[in-house]
């Protein structure tokens, strides 16, 4: 039986006051009426604080939000997975956090910026066919390059290749990066034609840093989401949206 999954990244941008009209505070009912249209079956959230995790759980009835905060607490931003639930069923959820002990909440490496870096993953079905398949969102760090790459070996080294594997994120790297080069060497982008993903609010063209790696060598289409009403973005990124035949 084949199908077509829809597989989203989405940065979603912390509810900033300087942001002004662009703050999420603004920006949320245009979000949960993009999502409601597009219906992707997994979602991989960058940048989700508590407080908006929980207004998407209020508001996205059709969708189940798993993850953990990268903190040493529960207060610090998430990279949670999105799963449609009429679709979509998980059977294993782990975390792992980019530093020498991954299995330390809060760690990271010496070479990055303060802020704790952490992958999560999991396996997921779909409902009508029993195709399973594996998800590892992440985020990786926004200062330190040395960082981006160690972190990006690791999740290569962690992923499981015995099924269909999608790798979503922000990885603060652009295409011709050592990190993006490393993913290239076990994973294709299904993203390569979207020339630019972060735009500051509409303020920047041609930076691409948001990607969807995958195992597959199959059909699929990629579209940036680049939604504006009266200056109002869905985020300072383009979420992107990948449909892949399965």
């Amino acid at each position: 039986m084949q199908i077509k999954l829809k597989i989203a990244t989405f940065n979603l941008r912390c509810n900033v006051k300087s942001d002004g009209i662009n703050m999420f505070d603004y920006r949320k009912g245009i979000i949960l009426d993009k999502i409601t249209t597009e219906q992707p079956d997994i979602i991989g959230f960058q940048e989700l604080t508590p407080p908006m995790r929980d207004f998407l759980r209020r508001h996205l009835p059709g969708y189940t939000i798993v993850g953990r905060s990268r903190g040493t607490n529960f207060d610090d931003e998430h990279v949670d997975i999105a799963f449609r639930t009429e679709t979509i069923d998980i059977f294993e959820l782990e975390y792992f956090w980019l530093s020498p002990t991954p299995d330390v909440p809060g760690s990271r490496y010496e070479e990055q910026s303060s802020c704790p870096r952490i992958t999560t993953a999991g396996i997921f079905k779909h409902v009508d066919s029993n195709v399973t398949f594996r998800v590892y969102n992440t985020h990786l760090d926004h200062v330190g390059e040395g960082a981006r790459v160690l972190g990006m070996k690791q999740i290569l080294e962690r992923i499981k290749f015995d099924m269909p594997v999608f790798l979503t994120g922000d990885m603060n790297a652009l295409p011709d990066s050592e990190a993006i080069q490393l993913a290239h060497s076990k994973l294709t982008d299904l993203t390569a034609d979207i020339q630019s993903s972060f735009h500051g609010f509409g303020k920047f063209e041609n930076h691409k840093i948001d990607y969807i790696f995958s195992n597959l060598n199959t059909a699929y289409e990629t579209v940036a989401w680049n939604d504006e009403n009266n200056g109002i973005f869905l985020s300072d990124h383009y979420p992107l949206l990948t449909i892949i035949e399965m």
